[in-house]
């Protein structure tokens, strides 16, 4: 694949090993989206197939093999990216906390809901709270590791309840087959076909998706489902 990376608009990563500093121009996203995991082609990446002591000035590093066990300029770049230092655009990290908000705001949306009502809370509701609290968001954290911080800034506002309930639900076979593959999205804890041919399963579901999972069911078999809560 022909290298599209300008060197004008590249930026320098960079890597400091044994007092000394080593240096690649690189495509900024094309190098973060590397570091975060994507299968991304090292080629693709470079702007220019060298490593630098100082890249500005145009002077080229030696004794890779001595460094970085290998003196293949492609090997020795990516260990530069993935663990250097990678300049991040603006626009690039908007777009990154972007992203991430919404993965929030989908997470909460579809496990939580209102302690005082009871009821879904709607992931625009969530949103809104985010940007009224200012909440923190690192657009490079995972989800997981930020997670518990962020429920504690929208309990000010908003409380959120992530309770579960365990369902036992029982299908009539004539509907069976059409409810199967609506069904394989809930987190399903044991299955079996009764005797008389019926479907029988039971389920661990969010409370914020209590309401999806009856209006899917009730509508694949028309309502005719026995769903009752497993004490």
């Amino acid at each position: 694949m022909v290298n599209l990376v300008s060197v004008d608009k590249a930026v320098i990563a960079t890597i400091e090993r044994n007092g000394r500093r080593y240096e690649v121009l690189v495509d900024s996203e094309l190098a973060w989206e590397l570091k975060k995991g994507k299968n991304v082609s090292i080629e693709d990446i470079l702007a220019v197939p060298e490593i630098f002591a100082d890249a500005r000035k145009g002077e080229k590093a030696g004794n890779l093999s001595a460094v970085f066990g290998t003196d293949n300029i492609y090997d020795v770049a990516k260990e530069i990216i993935l663990h250097g230092k990678v300049p991040m655009s603006k626009e690039y990290r908007h777009r990154l906390l972007e992203e991430k908000t919404r993965k929030i705001v989908d997470y909460i949306s579809r496990n939580a809901i209102d302690a005082r009502t009871n009821a879904p809370i709607p992931p625009e509701r969530v949103e809104k709270a985010i940007h009224e609290l200012k909440v923190n968001i690192d657009p490079l954290e995972p989800v997981e590791s930020q997670i518990n911080k962020i429920l504690t800034d929208l309990r000010r506002i908003i409380p959120l309840s992530f309770e579960r309930k365990k369902l036992k639900v029982v299908i009539p076979s004539s509907y069976a087959p059409k409810v199967y593959g609506v069904l394989k999205k809930y987190n399903k804890l044991k299955e079996e076909w009764l005797a008389n041919g019926d479907y029988y399963a039971e389920f661990d579901i969010a409370a914020g998706m209590l309401n999806n999972f009856y209006d899917e069911i009730n509508k694949a078999t028309k309502g005719n489902v026995t769903v009752s809560e497993v004490k």
